[in-house]
């Protein structure tokens, strides 16, 4: 479980949050919606320990507090590496790991683009990809930001059935803007 609580934060001259309590149960999945630019990134960011609150305390309880998966809004690929080296990438055991990796790079119907680099890909694939690395590390808190962006509606929706399914099998705390 991730606890908030009395979060203030502001990003330039503008309040994003102030006193700002909640908490995500465990093995849940929790949606945080709100217009650009209110500050749903930052909350995600400040949790993740990317960004420093102004003030209040943030606490996860979870077994393994310190290992998150992060699915950033950009898919964040390093380009000098295949797909599956940047599935792998946060993975410690290589040989689960690439276990790992091919599964979910099947499960976003990507296993062809094993050994594809970065800039041989669509925006779309990228962002499965990304998807498929999230997955495949295996943590507790999941941070989705904006994870089915870049996908033609018949995939995205392909792609959220995916996501029902996969946290079916693995059970994980979700946050996802």
């Amino acid at each position: 479980m991730v606890i908030i609580d009395n979060l203030s934060l502001k990003r330039g001259s503008k309040q994003l949050y102030q006193d700002f309590s909640i908490s995500f149960q465990s093995d849940t999945v929790t949606a945080l919606l709100a217009t650009s630019g209110a500050g749903k990134t930052s909350l995600l960011e400040c949790i993740a320990g990317l960004l420093k609150p102004d003030n209040g305390t943030i606490t996860n309880t979870a077994e393994n507090s310190q290992s998150i998966s992060y699915l950033f809004q950009e898919p964040r690929l390093l380009p000098w590496i295949t797909v599956l080296k940047n599935l792998m990438l946060p993975i410690s055991n290589k040989e689960e790991g690439e276990e790992r990796a091919l599964y979910f790079l099947d499960k976003v119907g990507l296993l062809n683009k094993t050994n594809a680099y970065p800039n041989e890909l669509s925006g779309g694939e990228k962002q499965r990809v990304a998807l498929a690395r999230a997955f495949a590390y295996k943590a507790p808190l999941l941070f989705l930001d904006e994870a089915f962006q870049s996908q033609d509606i018949h995939l995205k929706f392909q792609l959220m059935e995916l996501f029902i399914q996969l946290l079916k099998e693995e059970k994980r705390t979700v946050v996802l803007v």
